[in-house]
């Protein structure tokens, strides 16, 4: 990581294709750790609710990073 670059750089750099791996350096303080990790896609449900007079409406989207 440069540290001029943004976090949307970086996300880029952490996409792939799904199940191969990624090498990651982790800082902290002064301690640096390097974690390998396998990619995946990410689901995140997304549930909306509305009330109407006599009815609840509820709503699910499901998104996929």
């Amino acid at each position: 990581m440069n540290t001029n670059d943004s976090i949307e750089d970086e996300i880029l750099r952490l996409r792939g294709k799904e199940k191969t791996p990624v090498v990651l350096t982790v800082i902290s303080g002064s301690q640096t750790k390097t974690v390998t990790i396998i990619r995946a896609v990410i689901s995140v449900p997304l549930v909306e609710t509305n009330e109407l007079e006599n009815a609840q409406v509820i709503t699910y989207r499901e998104i996929a990073f």
